[in-house]
C-alpha cells in the first residue's frame, strides 16, 4: 500500500491532501521517527515548531505503516488498526471546520494511536493507565496506582448506549488476549460526565445514558472542554455562543446565569 492509497482508505479531506503534496519529507526523517516511537524530545521540539502541523501529518501517514506492522506482529486483526487510524481524518476535519484551512493540531493526541498507546475498540478508545489518586466510590476503595483502562470518546457516529456498552464489554478481553494485561476498572475523565449535565438534559438523552455507565467520583474545572465540544470554540462571553441545538441552548443559559460546567471523572468496575 502507498501513502496515497492510505489517505484514500482513511478518507483524508481532499483539501488536506492537496496541502501536503508539496511538503518535503525532512532530511532527518529517520531520526524523527526513532524519536517519535521512543518518545524522546527531538520529535516534540520538531512538532511544536511546525505551525500548521501538516509536516507532522505527512510524517504520520508514512509512519502508519510501522504502526500496521506492530499490529500484525501482535496478531491484532486489521480492523482495529483502521478504526484506530480514524483519528487522522477526524482531526484533519476539525482543523478545516474550526479554522477554514488545512492543518493538523492534535498531533500529540493522535501520536498515541500510532504508538498503540490508544486503541479504538468499537465506539470507544482505550489506553492502559493507573489511578493518579486514591478513589473511594460506591462504598469501594481503589488505591492510587491501581491499573485502569482509560476510556475516551472519539468524534464520529452517535454515542448510543448499546454501542458504548458493547465496546466496554469487548475491551478487557482484547487487552488480555493481545497484550497479556488484566484490568478490573474502567476510568473516564470527560465533559460527558459533568454532573451539571443532569440538570440540563433529560434522563433519556444519550449523554446521560452514557454518564450512567460510570460512577462519577470527582468534578473539576481544569479544562473548558464542554464549551469547546458543544459550541465548537471558546469565548469569554457566553453571549457569543450559538443556540442551534437543545444542548447549546441549555448550556448557554446555564453559563449566562453565572454557572460553570465542569468535567467529571468516573469509574466502572470490570467483571
Amino acid at each position: 500500500m502507498t501513502v496515497p492509497e492510505l489517505m484514500a482508505r482513511l478518507a483524508i479531506p481532499a483539501q488536506t491532501i492537496t496541502a501536503i503534496q508539496n511538503i518535503p519529507i525532512p532530511e532527518n526523517h529517520a531520526e524523527l521517527k526513532d524519536s517519535f516511537f521512543r518518545k524522546t524530545s527531538l520529535f516534540d521540539r520538531f512538532a511544536e515548531a511546525d505551525p500548521t502541523g501538516l509536516t507532522v501529518l505527512k510524517l504520520y501517514l508514512h509512519w502508519a505503516f510501522d504502526t500496521k506492522s506492530r499490529y500484525d506482529a501482535l496478531g491484532i486483526p486489521e480492523k482495529y488498526f483502521w478504526d484506530s487510524m480514524q483519528d487522522l481524518p477526524i482531526w484533519c476535519e476539525d482543523c478545516l471546520t474550526r479554522y477554514g484551512t488545512p492543518g493538523f493540531k492534535e498531533w500529540g493526541w493522535v501520536g498515541c494511536s500510532l504508538r498503540l498507546e490508544i486503541i479504538r475498540i468499537g465506539r470507544l478508545q482505550y489506553g492502559p493507565n493507573q489511578l493518579s489518586q486514591d478513589v473511594t466510590c460506591g462504598g469501594k476503595y481503589f488505591p492510587a496506582d491501581t491499573p485502569i483502562l482509560d476510556v475516551h470518546i472519539p468524534a464520529g457516529e452517535a454515542l448510543t448506549p448499546s454501542a458504548a456498552l458493547a465496546s466496554l464489554q469487548q475491551a478487557p478481553d482484547f487487552y488480555s488476549k493481545y497484550f497479556g494485561k488484566q484490568f478490573s476498572l474502567f476510568h473516564c475523565h470527560s465533559w460527558l460526565l459533568a454532573p451539571e449535565l443532569k440538570m440540563l438534559l433529560p434522563e433519556q438523552s444519550r449523554i446521560i445514558q452514557f454518564q450512567n455507565l460510570f460512577t462519577v467520583y470527582r468534578a473539576d474545572n481544569e479544562e473548558r472542554q464542554a464549551e469547546e465540544r458543544v459550541f465548537g470554540f471558546l469565548s469569554a462571553n457566553p453571549n457569543d455562543y450559538p443556540e442551534n441545538t437543545s444542548l447549546q441552548k441549555a448550556l448557554k443559559h446555564h453559563l449566562l446565569c453565572g454557572n460553570e460546567i465542569t468535567m467529571g471523572a468516573g469509574i466502572r468496575t470490570i467483571g
